[in-house]
């Protein structure tokens, strides 16, 4: 089963720097990109669950934390991983992502080769010591 996972992220320049890391340590890895939470959820509903859903927060339509709601609220997308990764270090931001039920949550590095630690970590535990349901 192809490992996929789905970043929402509406920042072109992020959305280069976490591919790029991803790709780097990774060949088995299928990312799709949606640009806020309604395209994450019609991506879902297109394509069926990713292994993994890797998010941030501050979006246009439909925001991280609306995203983290409306997979809660849905009984068959409840138990897919969601990563918050954030430019905010704020703690009632992470605080409001764990209440939403985030699996974790990880602010996105200074510069862009920090991307790869990000990278390694999340290839790491969420793909090799987790076992994921849409896996």
């Amino acid at each position: 089963m192809s490992k996929r996972i789905l970043l929402v992220e509406d920042e072109r320049v992020d959305q280069v720097f976490i591919v790029r890391a991803i790709n780097k340590i990774a060949d088995d890895i299928e990312i799709e990109i949606a640009k806020n939470g309604e395209e994450a959820l019609a991506a879902i509903k297109k394509n069926g669950a990713p292994c993994l859903i890797v998010t941030d927060l501050n979006m246009p339509i439909m925001d991280g934390h609306a995203l983290l709601d409306a997979l809660a609220a849905d009984e068959a997308l409840q138990n897919i991983p969601t990563i918050v990764l954030s430019t905010s270090d704020a703690r009632h931001q992470v605080k409001l992502s764990y209440e939403k039920r985030a699996n974790a949550y990880m602010v996105k590095p200074s510069s862009p080769s920090a991307y790869s630690r990000i990278a390694e970590s999340l290839y790491d535990f969420w793909f090799k010591v987790a076992r994921l349901p849409a896996c």
